[in-house]
């Protein structure tokens, strides 16, 4: 379904891309809805045409939604997983936490979660990279990191209250609540 294919890739020079008109034309869907709750979940026709906004794969309804009610069931019990802990182990947890140096603090959270950006501001040091001129090619793990780009190791490690914050909020909070500040952070990204 992708029309776009990588032609030329000579550094310094952005990578080329192309395509027959027949199989981008072939490529572009009209989005179900136009509204303005609707326009940051699906490209635009005119904005199809550009390869980094072309879609490469077409899902039936029925395996669409098979796929949202397994990951929204996913996320449902991840959630009440963590939330039966922090009831059970959160007075722990945070005193712990609060009287490890910052140096600790890092070096458990690249063991409990070792795809985490290190640094702030990832995304403006993103833009400088040849890497974003690489369509369809970031790994899952950029891509995580580029959909929250304020969850880093140095925030967390420098800021007790940050990870307790964020704990609270997500478990006290059912993911409905946090659909909307979910949709925002992926048209940011």
């Amino acid at each position: 379904m992708n029309p776009f294919v990588l032609h030329q890739d000579q550094e310094p020079d952005p990578p080329i891309y192309s395509f027959t008109k027949r199989t981008l034309e072939a490529s572009i869907r009209r989005p179900p809805c136009e509204c303005r709750d609707c326009e940051n979940s699906f490209y635009p026709v005119q904005i199809q045409r550009h390869a980094q906004h072309s879609y490469h794969l077409r899902l039936s309804d029925t395996v669409a939604e098979r796929s949202a009610r397994s990951l929204a069931q996913s996320i449902h019990r991840s959630r009440d997983r963590l939330s039966n802990r922090i009831q059970v182990f959160g007075d722990v947890l945070m005193s712990r936490w609060k009287k490890r140096s910052q140096a600790k603090r890092a070096a458990l959270l690249k063991e409990a979660a070792p795809d985490l950006e290190e640094e702030q501001w990832l995304i403006p040091r993103y833009s400088y990279t040849r890497e974003r001129l690489y369509m369809r090619e970031r790994s899952p793990i950029r891509r995580r990191q580029l959909l929250l780009p304020w969850l880093n190791v140095h925030v967390l490690k420098t800021n007790p209250a940050v990870l307790f914050a964020l704990l609270h909020y997500r478990t006290a909070y059912s993911p409905q609540s946090w659909a909307t500040f979910d949709n925002r952070q992926l048209t940011f990204s």
